[in-house]
């Protein structure tokens, strides 16, 4: 309640309403009042159709999404009963004791850093798959309408990094940079500008995160890491979009079987995935996390 109340409606709140600033607001938001309120006051994207009224959920579909989170639930508590054997999610290799250990630059020629990275990437899918979904179900029983689908697999069916990030990871989120930061900053600057925009913003809102999840007694949290994340990730969607179109990436684009394409965007965005996770590995975020899901626990004599 806290990390929702705390993280994720102001921010949704303050990029709908950078939107709505810069006159990049649906047309559907604006049709009435009612549609107004009901789009800044909504978490989540609610479905429309072509002429922008909303689209009914059916009982047949909310059930679905009841067994689609009970399956995720499921799945998240196997997954973290295998994880949490292990000292600060650290599966492969050796514990880590301090933050100094864990940010060093040792650790970049390991293979141990990026199956560690892999791992905690996949829980932060099945957390963020499973609580949408949970909240999509909640949202379609009692409003009777079908909302926009918020993550698409990403860890495993990307074929892009803009693919990732655009089409696949965390759309909610996705959507209100796009109406609320890179639209305002495309509407007279480059793409390129625009897309390093929207990776600082969204830098610099999961450094908010970081000062109102942690306290101090808890966890103290460094600053920045995060940042340098996100800036990675900008450096890899600038580079898809000055190289993506030349002869040379499109023929190896074709060339490669898709489970190799996504292999290689993953890859590539997994060097610094240990900065942003670090915060949350090492405190007791995903511990608090345990209410609700079924989940083993080793208890020590």
């Amino acid at each position: 309640m806290r990390f929702a109340t705390g993280c994720l409606v102001p921010i949704v709140s303050i990029f709908r309403a950078t939107e709505a600033a810069h006159g990049f607001a649906p047309e559907h938001s604006t049709k009435s009042e009612k549609d107004y309120m009901v789009y800044y006051a909504s978490l989540l994207i609610i479905s429309r159709d072509e002429k922008g009224d909303y689209i009914k959920c059916t009982w047949g579909k909310v059930a679905r999404h009841g067994c689609n989170f009970l399956g995720f639930l499921l799945i998240l508590g196997m997954y973290k009963s295998i994880i949490m054997l292990h000292e600060d999610l650290v599966v492969f290799g050796p514990p880590i004791n301090s933050r100094s250990e864990w940010n060093s630059l040792k650790r970049f020629v390991t293979w141990e850093l990026y199956a560690n990275n892999m791992v905690h990437a996949i829980l932060f899918q099945l957390y963020l798959t499973t609580y949408v979904e949970g909240l999509t179900l909640l949202w379609t029983a009692i409003s009777g309408c079908q909302v926009d689908e918020v993550m698409k697999n990403p860890m495993f069916e990307s074929r892009s990094p803009s693919d990732f990030w655009s089409k696949r990871w965390n759309l909610l989120i996705h959507t209100v940079l796009k109406g609320g930061v890179y639209k305002p900053v495309r509407k007279n600057g480059s793409i390129a500008l625009a897309c390093i925009s929207v990776f600082l913003a969204s830098g610099l809102f999961h450094e908010f995160l970081l000062a109102v999840t942690f306290f101090e007694g808890v966890f103290i949290p460094a600053y920045g890491y995060t940042l340098a994340f996100f800036f990675w990730q900008a450096a890899l969607i600038v580079g898809e979009i000055s190289f993506g179109r030349s002869k040379f990436f499109q023929i190896l684009g074709k060339s490669l079987p898709s489970t190799a394409r996504t292999v290689l965007v993953i890859s590539l965005g997994l060097p610094l995935a240990h900065m942003f996770s670090e915060p949350y590995a090492r405190s007791n975020f995903f511990q608090s996390g345990l209410q609700g899901v079924p989940t083993v626990l080793a208890f020590s004599d």
